[in-house]
């Protein structure tokens, strides 16, 4: 319902659990201007349920997101 009310030439969809730093946006946007056809996926860190903390994945490991046929996000932090 909502991309059929969108205005915008960019749709964004995440899921509830996700909080957004500043300046998450435009690298993302970058890399559609550069390819209209991409579709991009930010990397979603990890918070603690204990202290609330964000727990950061390290750059060198490749993260690869995916979904079940039931359409369950997994990831394998690599």
């Amino acid at each position: 319902m909502g991309a059929r009310h969108a205005a915008g030439p960019v749709l964004t969809y995440l899921d509830s659990h996700c909080e957004c730093a500043e300046g998450w946006l435009e690298p993302l946007l970058d890399r559609i201007a550069r390819d209209n056809s991409t579709v991009v996926s930010p990397v979603i860190e990890l918070i603690r349920d204990d202290d609330f903390a964000l727990r950061f994945c390290r750059p060198q490991f490749i993260q690869i997101g995916g979904f079940s046929w039931s359409l369950e996000a997994g990831y394998n932090h690599s």
